[in-house]
């Protein structure tokens, strides 16, 4: 069983592609809202590209964030919900919760966080602005790491 928060639905098949407006109304209005938010934050990553990938492991048909060939994050849109999920180089973590800007939630989730081969994966409810705001200067921060070649 995954540990997904969308394991069936009308976008959990590779050949059911959802339009962007089907898949952002999936979580409700106040999660396609939010969805807005991030999307409009994160346009400030030089580079950015956005599609729509389909990742069984993730339940389906999910947006995915690139910076060049740079998988940056993704975010899971489910009934009700929104998570965001980024993998992170290990010493960029280190960095991150030691950084006096990084509020408690997200240093505790970077602490937290499980290996992911040579990184560590992030799953991140966004739930209210302030989620997002951090969710996407995490995002921010990683295009730096990557563009710098850390």
């Amino acid at each position: 069983m995954h540990d997904d928060l969308r394991q069936s639905g009308p976008w959990s098949a590779r050949e059911n592609k959802p339009t962007w407006a089907q898949l952002t109304r999936l979580a409700g209005d106040r999660a396609a809202i939010l969805f807005e938010q991030l999307r409009d934050k994160v346009s400030r990553i030089d580079g950015l590209r956005e599609e729509l990938h389909f990742d069984p492991g993730m339940g389906g048909w999910t947006p995915r964030y690139l910076a060049g060939q740079q998988a940056l994050f993704s975010v899971v849109i489910a009934p009700g919900r929104l998570e965001g999920r980024l993998e992170i180089d290990p010493r960029l973590r280190d960095k991150l919760i030691a950084s006096p800007r990084i509020g408690a939630t997200l240093r505790t989730a970077l602490r937290d966080a499980a290996p992911a081969g040579r990184a560590i994966a992030l799953r991140l409810p966004l739930r209210n602005q302030s989620e997002i705001r951090a969710f996407a200067n995490l995002a921010l921060t990683k295009s730096r790491w990557v563009s710098a070649g850390d």
